[in-house]
Formats: structure tokens, sequence, C-alpha cells
């Protein structure tokens, strides 16, 4: 789920870097980024429909409760929308994140992020607000057991309907907490 997060943010600075971006390794070995955002981008002015699917029982928290995923706080409602927090803000992709909203104003202000969700063939696909025209979708390792459940695999972005990114990533498991 935060690696989704993580990947979305990533794919959405691919987007970008490929057209009008350009990066340097400074010598500590951080990516050092530059971008011109351009707010005009799809990215930010349509809406990708979400795949059909479910918004199964086990994924919706209740009351005041929340998956805790590593570096975020996430509330999925039964009504299909999604809200979080990032907890870790000291991460490269919030930095990322934050300088797209900062530089559209789309969506919802980070370290807050909102959306909508679906469980969509065994797959957790989230799009949000931020980056309305691009959906992400991760699969489900496991089912949430009450408790736990873990999120990882194959990580795709989703553009215009057709995937534009995908890669794999390692298993992430969250723990479902009382607020």
């Amino acid at each position: 789920m935060y690696k989704l997060r993580r990947i979305l943010t990533l794919a959405l600075f691919s987007l970008f870097l490929a057209s009008c971006g350009s990066g340097e390794e400074e010598p500590d070995g951080v990516l050092r980024l530059e971008v011109e955002i351009d707010c005009s981008s799809p990215v930010f002015t349509r809406t990708e429909p979400l795949p059909p699917g479910t918004h199964p029982e086990g994924w919706i928290t209740a009351g005041n409760s929340y998956w805790d995923c590593d570096g975020s706080e996430e509330y999925y409602h039964a009504d299909g929308t999604v809200r979080g927090r990032f907890t870790d803000t000291s991460t490269e992709e919030y930095d990322l994140l934050l300088a797209f909203w900062k530089a559209c104003r789309v969506g919802t202000r980070p370290p807050e992020v909102a959306g909508n969700w679906v469980v969509a063939n065994d797959s957790l696909c989230i799009r949000f607000d931020i980056t309305p025209g691009i959906i992400g979708c991760v699969d489900i390792i496991s089912e949430p057991d009450g408790n736990t459940a873990t999120t990882g695999g194959d990580v795709e972005t989703i553009q215009y309907g057709q995937v534009v990114d995908s890669s794999y990533e390692g298993a992430d498991t969250c723990y479902l907490e009382d607020g």
C-alpha cells in the first residue's frame, strides 16, 4: 500500500522525465531532480476510470481504525473512497508528490492523500485525486485476515486504459490499528 504510493509517485515522475525533466546523481548517490511540471497534462486534467471491481469488507476500515503501512496511515471506506496520511515525510517520494501538488494544486495537499479504490483481478487499484489521470494497481499477496494484509509483486501504472509502467516490488505488510 505504501509501495503503491511510491510506485505511483515514481511513475508520475517518469511520465514527466520522458519529456521535460532531467536528473543527475550527486556524489552521495542521491538523484537530484529538476522537473518542469505541465499542469495541463492529462495526468492532472482527466480522470482515468477505475477497473470494474469490488470493495471487499476485509479492506474496509471502520470507525477510527486504519491500515498502518510503514510510512502511512490508510483508511478504506465502503463507498470506494480512500484517504490517508504520510507519517514519514522525509522520503524522496513525498518530496516529489509535494512538488507536483505545489505546482498544480490538484487534489489533496500532502501529507494528506485521498482518492478512490477497488479490488479488481486480485489487485488493489487506487486513483489518487492528486493524479486523477493515472491508476496504480498492486498485487494482493494475502487478503486482510482482520489484522494484516500484504501487497507487492507486480505493480502497474495505468493511463488511457493501458499499462504504461510495470515493475516488481517486494512484499509490503500493513497492520490494522485502532485510531
